[in-house]
């Protein structure tokens, strides 16, 4: 019963948390892309690389910002990785090889969803710096770090029509 139980919150807290991201992240993410546009307004590819765009201070209030809303559930931080823009949610708590499965299905299913919170980011990636080929990565994984799932977004996203909830 007790294992029954686990499984249950660690579903459940993986739902709420897509849920919450679509709406937290894109709010955020229409906030960073506001206030990076205002600092950056009539100049061209503004920053070097992603790891440049990252350290700006528009850019790290943001973060600052996301890194509050998440904090009693995951340890949350964003940082490039060559061309990529990596946002990754590491949860407090370890869970389980048993809710592991059920877990990674539910991320699994939502990022076609988390495209309208990735495309504001890659316009901004595109518009303002200086790498042909930026990639936004959504990393969501347990405590020790090991990876649950992930989604690699490119340039493409761009291009899709996407909804907005």
């Amino acid at each position: 019963m007790k294992r029954f139980f686990a499984i249950f919150i660690c579903i459940a807290t993986a739902l709420i948390f897509v849920a919450c991201t679509n709406n937290s992240e894109t709010k955020s993410s229409k906030t960073e892309t506001t206030q990076i546009s205002a600092q950056n307004s009539g100049d061209e590819k503004s920053f070097a690389s992603i790891e440049d765009y990252i350290k700006a201070e528009e850019t790290q209030k943001a973060i600052d910002s996301m890194k509050k809303s998440y904090e009693c559930m995951y340890d949350f931080d964003c940082y490039a990785e060559d061309n990529k823009f990596v946002y990754e949610y590491k949860y407090l708590e370890t869970v389980g090889d048993e809710a592991l499965p059920q877990i990674k299905k539910a991320f699994d299913e939502k990022f076609e969803e988390m495209k309208s919170t990735v495309k504001p980011l890659m316009e901004q990636l595109v518009g303002n710096v200086k790498e042909e080929n930026p990639i936004v990565v959504l990393r969501f994984c347990n405590s020790d770090g090991s990876v649950i799932s992930e989604k690699e977004y490119d340039k493409t996203v761009l291009d899709e029509s996407v909804s907005e909830n």
